[in-house]
């Protein structure tokens, strides 16, 4: 029997950047009726991640930022694993030096100092994914994304680095030329900094985080805390800062239109988001009748 269902929300509980896929959300509705536990495992902040379940009338647990944060049903903090400011301040400098713009996620809010070529390769991405996008088709979508990313522009990040009121709890760089772009700093991080993690949650990301912000090492402490089994635990993603969860779990459903690696970690596999593939397997392990 199922104890726990998590998932993430980009690209596998979401049929685009800011709506849940309607099947998932009658899925879900359907089996919390039925006192099944359903926690919602995202990159994105606990702000970020409301404007999608608030709209869908979804009430659950949270991991957010990766792990840096967990809330509870109620929305109150049960977690944070925050980066110490030096350490941001190296991997700021990395990022730097290897030409790539990069932002940082605080306890108040995204923060940054190129906030024009941010909005640039956002509208650039827009454009690659939806080829045929019309002019007022992107205006609209940039606005969604500015209204989801809430980012502040700042002219330099000791600013924030200096002030001891901020938690920092994830820094992200993005480029078009994809994941090859940040190899030198991947191997970096990955050799010189152990107690940091680096995952990706599109293409063109990687996300940098405490080693324990993790949805893997999060949903097990959840999962823990909570005595569900992890092995009776139904867990769904599609990119690499899905990995560590859907490894952690006994049935980790990668979806269809799940990067390759990611596909090649699981055996199980569902429809794409946009074909609501998180309900198709949650109403194959609870049928409606």
């Amino acid at each position: 029997m199922i104890e726990l269902i998590a998932t993430d929300m980009d690209g596998t509980f979401l049929k685009d950047h800011t709506t849940i896929h309607e099947d998932n959300v009658t899925a879900v509705k359907r089996i919390q009726a039925k006192g099944v536990p359903f926690i919602v495992c995202t990159g994105r902040d606990f702000e970020q991640a409301k404007m999608c379940l608030e709209p869908a009338g979804i009430t659950c647990p949270l991991i957010a930022l990766n792990g840096a944060k967990t809330y509870d049903s109620d929305g109150r903090l049960i977690e944070t694993n925050s980066i110490p400011a030096e350490e941001v301040r190296i991997v700021l400098q990395k990022f730097a030096e290897n030409g790539l713009y990069a932002e940082i996620m605080t306890t108040s809010g995204v923060y940054s100092t190129h906030y024009e070529t941010r909005m640039a390769e956002l509208s650039d991405w827009l454009q690659e994914q939806e080829p045929g996008i019309t002019e007022e088709e992107l205006a609209k979508s940039m606005d969604d994304f500015k209204k989801i990313l809430r980012i502040q522009a700042i002219e330099d990040y000791e600013e924030i680095l200096t002030d001891g009121s901020q938690e920092f709890l994830k820094i992200t760089a993005f480029s078009k030329e994809g994941q090859p772009a940040f190899t030198a700093v991947r191997e970096f991080v990955t050799q010189e900094m152990t107690d940091l993690a680096i995952t990706s949650s599109f293409y063109n990301n990687i996300e940098v985080n405490h080693i324990d912000a993790q949805k893997g090492v999060a949903l097990k402490k959840y999962a823990k805390a909570h005595g569900y089994d992890l092995e009776k635990t139904l867990a769904f993603g599609d990119n690499g800062n899905d990995i560590s969860m859907l490894e952690e779990v006994g049935y980790g459903y990668v979806m269809a239109n799940a990067e390759d690696y990611v596909k090649a970690i699981s055996t199980f596999h569902t429809g794409a988001n946009t074909e609501g593939g998180v309900a198709q397997i949650i109403n194959q392990y609870f049928p409606e009748n």
